[in-house]
């Protein structure tokens, strides 16, 4: 009973990711068209980073590739400090559960609730940062440490900020593989540091159909009004 159990959950699994590679793939050879995200979606410059957070969240998986195909690399901001974190919706619900269970359940101590960026100008080169987790008391943890850098996508071949895990992890870990992309949807107030800012990230990890089997996510920095 058990070996069924287990081979029909693995056969959902392996469908569900095949479609989500799927649609992965159909999106990026579609040609970049800045018209169809203008005429889906507000200028997130109006937003505050909760109300842009909101609209991502209403987003389906198809529309927020497109949107990150549009959205330009955050290699001029300098990322620094605590983003709070929001899982976004997979291709479909099996997806997004997963994803859920891997970032809220095995990922860390608590529930994933963002990332931290240490002090540093990406223009001038790579800089570092961990991943923030919530208890059920409401206390913040760190751990899961990355490096992050400007390269060329995996998704897509444009420039994005590129946050990878292999070297911070041992070779049998899980996590050794896992990667995360960041575009900016929403830029930072001016003159406010990062306050403000929405990043827009796929997250991938190599044994589970790499960068065509993407999660999204997003970053936010909380704005001063809120």
């Amino acid at each position: 009973m058990l070996q069924l159990v287990a081979a029909g959950t693995t056969a959902v699994l392996a469908a569900a990711s095949a479609l989500s590679m799927a649609e992965t793939f159909f999106v990026l050879r579609a040609p970049l068209d800045s018209s169809r995200v203008a005429e889906t979606l507000p200028d997130f410059r109006t937003l505050t980073s909760r109300e842009t957070v909101r609209k991502l969240s209403g987003l389906n998986r198809k529309e927020l590739l497109y949107l990150f195909r549009e959205c330009p690399s955050p290699d001029s901001l300098p990322v620094r400090g605590d983003f709070e974190g929001v899982l976004l919706k997979g291709h479909n619900p099996v997806i997004t559960r997963v994803s859920a269970f891997i970032s809220h359940v095995l990922f860390g101590d608590g529930r994933w609730a963002g990332k931290s960026f240490r002090e540093g100008d990406l223009v001038s080169g790579s800089t570092s940062g961990i991943n923030r987790f919530r208890a059920p008391v409401g206390s913040i943890s760190r751990s899961r440490e990355f490096d992050c850098a400007p390269e060329t996508s995996a998704i897509d071949g444009r420039p994005a900020l590129v946050l990878r895990y292999s070297r911070r992890h041992g070779n049998l870990s899980p996590w050794k593989s896992m990667v995360d992309e960041l575009r900016v949807v929403r830029p930072p107030d001016k003159e406010k540091g990062v306050q403000g800012a929405v990043l827009l990230g796929m997250g991938y990890m190599g044994w589970s159909g790499g960068a065509l089997n993407n999660a999204p996510f997003c970053l936010y920095a909380e704005d001063d009004d809120l």
